[in-house]
């Protein structure tokens, strides 16, 4: 992340009916052309076709004969770093308890050297009990699950090599694992209040989960500070980030033609989806965010509702161009 009084990234359409090799280049390029600080994509073992008809950029309701396909997330970001000098990668979501976490540890190192230290990843425990069951790894035991490998790699990470670890599941004694995870941004996805403490423990950024509204977002913010504060950690070193569906477009009634349909599917109804996404022109989306940096966000993984990849990267840069010099400032 750059200089930036607040940061901004872009899903990559990863998964869905339009998740293409073309598709997921042309958007990061247009992310790096327009200044953005990351692309980023989202994590998943097993996911159902029925639950592919949106893609991660946001929301596509066109129709293709296309298999909706989902991109692995490390592999992908590892193929878009190779393609691009400045541009950060990054991974929202990665759903940890599925992951040997010695082969996550050099990955996730392999990646950043690399790609120059341009990776962030943003482990979560995972919501869906189809991955758990593809992966055969006890759902009901992810949290648990999720600590001990974050664990595993704070013990990579920390431990002069050789390093040990003896724990439920992961077992090694004398393992070296090179190249070590060191300038890996590491954040946490979540906001129950264990995984709030993993943060304060082990990372640093975190980014809400499931779209809370702007005043839940700012509790969790609040709860966030206290447990750094107990832990004798300084919160300002803690990254918050959010990652706001957004529709913009010329005027609001433009942009609502547009977003009616996804924010009905996804958050019930029109009212409920304008209480957790920036829809409308510059100015409406602009104040949409405003509202989630007084709540307390410094960084926005921008999720663009949208109905094809041509409109997508129509509204990367026009929100690069109206929206982006405001959070700037």
């Amino acid at each position: 992340m750059n200089t930036k009084s607040v940061g901004v990234g872009v899903a990559l359409p990863s998964s869905g009916p339009f998740a293409t090799p073309e598709n997921i280049f042309a958007v990061a390029k247009k992310a790096e052309d327009l200044g953005y600080d990351d692309v980023w994509v989202n994590d998943h073992y097993s996911y159902p076709r029925s639950r592919l008809t949106r893609s991660s950029v946001g929301s596509f309701e066109a129709v293709t004969d296309q298999d909706p396909d989902f991109f692995e997330s490390l592999t992908t970001l590892a193929s878009v770093a190779g393609r691009h000098s400045r541009i950060g990668v990054a991974v929202h979501s990665l759903v940890l308890p599925l992951r040997d976490p010695r082969l996550f540890a050099k990955q996730v190192a392999t990646i950043a050297e690399l790609s120059g230290h341009r990776l962030t990843v943003a482990p979560g425990i995972g919501s869906a009990k189809v991955d758990f069951a593809a992966a055969e790894v006890p759902f009901e035991r992810r949290g648990k699950i999720m600590d001990e490998h974050l664990a595993v790699l704070h013990a990579i990470i920390t431990q002069d090599a050789p390093a040990s670890f003896s724990g439920q599941r992961v077992h090694f004694d004398g393992g070296t694992f090179y190249p070590r995870p060191r300038n890996v941004r590491l954040w946490i996805t979540g906001d129950s209040e264990p995984a709030l403490k993993r943060v304060v423990r082990y990372a640093t950024g975190w980014f809400s989960s499931g779209w809370p509204s702007i005043e839940a977002y700012r509790k969790l913010g609040e709860r966030l500070t206290e447990l750094a504060r107990e832990a004798g950690r300084d919160d300002s070193s803690i990254v918050r980030a959010s990652d706001p569906f957004v529709c913009i477009a010329r005027t609001r009634e433009e942009a609502f033609r547009v977003a009616e349909k996804s924010l009905t599917e996804r958050f019930g109804s029109v009212e409920r989806g304008l209480v957790h996404c920036g829809v409308g022109s510059s100015a409406d989306v602009r104040d949409h965010l405003r509202r989630l940096t007084d709540a307390g966000a410094r960084y926005f993984e921008l999720r663009f509702i949208c109905h094809d990849i041509r409109s997508c990267l129509g509204m990367i840069e026009r929100f690069a161009q109206e929206v982006l010099p405001a959070l700037s400032a």
